[in-house]
């Protein structure tokens, strides 16, 4: 991860909400790297911002369509929620970070796999997501990774962001900048029943992801929204505090415009996140829009061990 082309953002207080660092190469290409405050902005605040940013310097501010609204705090004042964050692996252990890339035809061949049980078994969506599928692979390999460490199977608690923007029944301004998610939560347990194979996986991460917009779509004021948001968190918080649990945290950048932020040169050859978390998995489109990227860190040994359980299952998608 290029981490030297983005600006270190301070956790003290009085430190930048927001910093930008231009970089340039002797070739002629640049970077731009954005640090934002988690704190004021989740995924959808950063494409706002930066497709804002790039139209106004490229044809003028006035022609903005995209123009960011800051509206969401009085709509939903400030409130303390329950804590999701874990705790961090030891400074002694050593920390890879690996990106994988699923292209539109791997993608197909994976949602033919997870369409391919027999009568009983099929996937509930017929057409399940390319976020649902890789989000499905990709637990069900951190799942065997877990049981290579301890020696068996242990529950698990799948949290994947959703953007809760045109979801609810309290209209919200276009283009309303702050965090606005939820999570969309899954669970397995060793005695469920279930085979590990991939189009069970799919249908507990689709299940997961209708039941969050169903109750979306039943908030109609701020208390609602806060009452949900609330429950979810307090779901992962709990989870990431047992120790024979192992949470799996998914944050979705699939379908925002970052490869539509064009400042005046041209798009962007490849855009990413340039330092994901341990415990966090990030996915992002790749740039024609058809596959996603898959960025996660894990200790040298886990790592390892997830690329086995990746290259067996797609091996067989040909």
């Amino acid at each position: 991860m290029a981490s030297h082309l983005v600006a270190s953002l301070f956790q003290e207080e009085n430190s930048p909400l927001v910093m930008v660092q231009f970089n340039m190469f002797e070739c002629g290409g640049v970077a731009i790297g954005i640090s934002i405050a988690h704190r004021i902005a989740d995924a959808f605040t950063i494409g706002t911002f930066i497709n804002a940013w790039a139209t106004a310097c490229r044809i003028g501010s006035e022609k903005v369509h995209c123009r960011p609204s800051f509206q969401l705090g009085s709509l939903f004042p400030p409130k303390e929620m329950p804590s999701s964050s874990g705790t961090a692996p030891g400074t002694d252990i050593k920390i890879i970070r690996r990106r994988f890339v699923f292209d539109g035809h791997t993608l197909s061949n994976l949602k033919a796999i997870a369409r391919g049980g027999d009568s009983e078994q099929l996937v509930k969506h017929q057409y399940p997501s390319r976020v649902e599928v890789v989000t499905a692979l990709i637990w069900m390999a951190l799942i065997r990774v877990a049981q290579a460490r301890h020696g068996h199977l242990r529950p698990s608690l799948l949290g994947l962001t959703f953007n809760m923007r045109g979801k609810t029944a309290m209209t919200t301004p276009d283009y309303s900048c702050g965090n606005f998610v939820n999570w969309a939560n899954a669970q397995f347990m060793p005695d469920d029943e279930i085979k590990m194979e991939l189009h069970h996986f799919v249908n507990r991460v689709h299940d997961a992801i209708s039941t969050t917009t169903h109750d979306c779509a039943k908030t109609s004021n701020s208390d609602d929204i806060y009452s949900m948001v609330s429950s979810k968190a307090r779901e992962v918080g709990e989870a990431l505090g047992e120790g024979n649990v192992d949470t799996y945290m998914f944050s979705c950048w699939c379908r925002f415009p970052w490869y539509e932020a064009d400042f005046g040169w041209g798009k962007p050859s490849w855009v990413s996140s340039v330092d994901v978390p341990t415990g966090i998995v990030m996915l992002m489109d790749t740039k024609d829009g058809d596959g996603i990227e898959v960025f996660l860190a894990l200790d040298e040994s886990s790592m390892l061990t997830l690329q086995q359980n990746l290259d067996k299952t797609i091996s067989f998608t040909g």
